[in-house]
């Protein structure tokens, strides 16, 4: 019978009825309808590895500004980097903010580059290359957060709900009664977004939208009648997928939702499963989130620092999958449950940018990547290149079928790819476990041989897979999983098992 491989990640409550996982593995449907099957499983992206900044510091933000050129900031520095990803710190070095530590928010406007780094405001001028402090300068306050829209730079201030507009294209003059108050609740400003020509200013409980009509001194107004009922938890969780706005939710009846803006209404898009994760976290207000598309996919990557876990959702699928660092001495698992198996961290990468055709991310670690179909591997904490481990986990038995007698299982058969872009001496496996009591014991590993260069079409077939056992669980997980450094293309799975 065809046993059902196919999905992304999602563990109920009770794993009774539902215990999939899809890490660094992800679903893509045949849209044509017209292949071998409804879709595959295929691996996640690789890195590569681009350029080394300060080893140790995270990057915390890069933007490919409008002069076509790469910045970022690691530590205390700010950094150009040019196509070929040789890394310049502005001022020789000199260039110093006076944090060192979470994400920044950067904004253009053609001659200027304003940084916020949740203390001052850090302008760059393109043609001088002359780096300035210009916030919070006459106003009072600590800049929080920014956007841009029609040559004014928005920032808004931490502890209130103030917001204040930069000079039109000149963002080292700031006049002080340019400003307003996101006052239609007296909860603060968590951040704010351009998108569509529209700000969306997130508070802690509501979310406000602003537009351009053109006032003086200050430009902006408050969109009559739109106010959206839930607010953001995570001011970097806040990203971008197409026309529409995606973030880590927050309201006056609970928090830890992840949204999707359509029109002025927040859709849910995270799952019971991912929520349930999440709220079992002791901090979410350091959430990071980034969108990158590839190949038709749009994923936004959404990190959890202290929770240590990076889910991935896939805005085409509408499915999640989870990305990892595979670490083998570590103890982390999927939070919030029990203890899986060891080995996974969550991904490297805590800033993205698009830039010089490249999917561009930085590590929290001090080093620049790129996201790569053709790279199988990853890298640890201190730069050097590790297995990229991926894992899948699903019910042996196909949706609604419920078998209350024991079952054999003969054997587990694997269509997928082998013998494409395999290094010549290697020799591949696939791993198999699987559990009889929903996730919480599983047998000793079990292993396939697969993917030999060359060897096309060659089966992975594991055999005598043992019996569920009367009196106890007779509902069966396998666990399939791979370390080696090769394609990942998975198809399906046939399984042979009969009642006892």
């Amino acid at each position: 019978m065809e046993t059902p491989f196919l999905g992304g990640t999602y563990v109920s409550k009770s794993r009774d009825l539902v215990y999939n996982r899809a890490v660094n593995i992800y679903p893509e449907l045949v849209e044509t309808k017209e292949g071998k099957a409804v879709g595959a499983m295929y691996g996640c992206d690789g890195l590569k590895q681009l350029a080394t900044t300060f080893a140790g510091q995270p990057v915390r933000g890069l933007y490919f500004a409008s002069n076509g050129v790469l910045y970022g900031v690691v530590g205390h520095f700010v950094f150009s980097c040019d196509q070929f990803f040789r890394v310049t710190y502005l001022g020789g070095g000199s260039s110093q903010l006076l944090t060192n530590s979470g994400s920044v928010n950067f904004a253009d406007n053609g001659q200027q580059l304003l940084i916020i780094d949740g203390l001052n405001g850090w302008c760059l001028n393109f043609s001088t290359q002359v780096f300035t402090n210009v916030l919070p300068g006459n106003i009072s306050g600590i800049p929080l957060t920014l956007t841009y829209q029609d040559g004014f730079a928005l920032v808004g201030f931490a502890g209130g709900n103030k917001f204040y507009q930069s000079n039109l294209n000149d963002f080292t003059a700031w006049n002080g009664l340019a400003f307003s108050s996101a006052d239609s609740t007296p909860t603060k400003i968590t951040a704010m977004f351009d998108v569509n020509r529209e700000v969306w200013i997130f508070k802690s409980d509501r979310t406000e939208v602003w537009d351009n009509i053109g006032a003086s001194p200050f430009a902006f107004q408050r969109v009559p009648g739109v106010q959206i009922q839930q607010g953001c938890v995570a001011q970097f969780s806040i990203a971008r997928i197409d026309n529409t706005i995606v973030w880590l939710g927050l309201d006056e009846q609970g928090q830890g939702v992840v949204y999707r803006s359509q029109g002025y209404n927040a859709v849910r898009i995270s799952t019971h499963s991912i929520e349930r994760v999440i709220s079992g976290m002791a901090n979410i207000t350091d959430a990071i989130g980034y969108v990158y598309q590839k190949v038709g996919h749009i994923f936004y990557m959404l990190t959890f620092p202290t929770g240590n876990m990076t889910f991935c959702y896939d805005a085409v699928t509408k499915l999640w999958h989870e990305r990892a660092l595979f670490a083998p001495n570590s103890t982390v698992s999927f939070t919030g449950i029990s203890p899986l198996n060891a080995g996974f961290n969550r991904h490297i990468s805590i800033s993205y940018a698009f830039a010089y055709n490249t999917h561009v991310v930085g590590s929290y670690t001090g080093f620049l990547y790129s996201f790569s179909e053709d790279s199988y591997t990853d890298y640890d904490l201190g730069g050097g290149k590790v297995p990229r481990k991926w894992l899948r986990t699903w019910r042996a038995l196909p949706p609604n079928k419920e078998v209350f007698t024991p079952m054999r299982f003969n054997s587990l058969q694997i269509d997928c790819q082998t013998g494409i872009s395999i290094p010549d001496g290697t020799s591949p496996q696939f791993i198999l476990r699987w559990s009889d009591d929903g996730g919480f014991t599983w047998s000793s590993e079990v292993f396939a041989d697969g993917d030999q260069p060359g060897f096309v079409g060659t089966r992975v077939l594991f055999q005598r897979l043992g019996a569920t056992k009367r009196g106890k669980g007779t509902d069966r997980i396998f666990e399939l999983s791979q370390v080696d450094s090769v394609p990942v293309a998975i198809i399906g799975a046939d399984l042979d098992a009969e009642m006892l």
